[in-house]
């Protein structure tokens, strides 16, 4: 990967410290898709994995290379699957990775917590089951939570986006 590419910085800080590794054929790929495993494998990276939890997937082989990241990020509530199957090797949608991201950092929020000017998106309706996910990444603010000790949210106050690039 050349020095100037965009995210040079980032990947380099992240591989520095251990939380992505690349392909074993010395590759990176990064303008690739990234599967559920793969994203999966990353969050855990920035715990303290615990190996050889149980693995609650039918389709995450008991040799497949995530599968004690995957387990933990399943024991901690970070990822779900679906009829008991995790689907590793699909593409993580962005609604998907909203729900890992809000789920790592204990995010959530509901219609009692939404502020009213919050930033909507025409292709989200509130209709839409992924509408809170949605509405928690996307939103920049301070919030309560509702009661001590559990994870819904009472937005307080909206921030201006942060500058990421700076």
């Amino acid at each position: 990967m050349e020095d100037d590419f965009w995210a040079c910085k980032a990947i380099s800080t992240l591989t520095n410290a251990g939380i992505i590794t690349g392909f074993q054929d010395g590759t990176f790929r990064p303008n690739a898709y990234i599967t559920r495993a793969q994203f999966a494998a990353i969050a855990a990276r920035f715990d303290s994995v615990v190996p050889g939890l149980a693995n609650p997937f039918s389709d995450v082989a008991e040799d497949y290379w995530a599968r004690d990241l995957i387990a933990y990020a399943a024991d901690r509530g970070w990822i779900n699957g679906s009829n008991g199957k995790f689907r590793p090797l699909e593409n993580i949608t962005r609604v998907e990775a909203m729900d890992f991201i809000n789920n790592v950092l204990d995010r959530h929020v509901d219609e009692k917590g939404l502020l009213e000017n919050a930033a909507k998106w025409s292709d989200v309706p509130v209709t839409d089951p992924n509408y809170y996910v949605v509405e928690e990444a996307t939103n920049s603010h301070d919030y309560t939570r509702r009661t001590e000790g559990q994870l819904m949210e009472n937005w307080t106050v909206l921030n201006e986006d942060p500058v990421w690039d700076e």
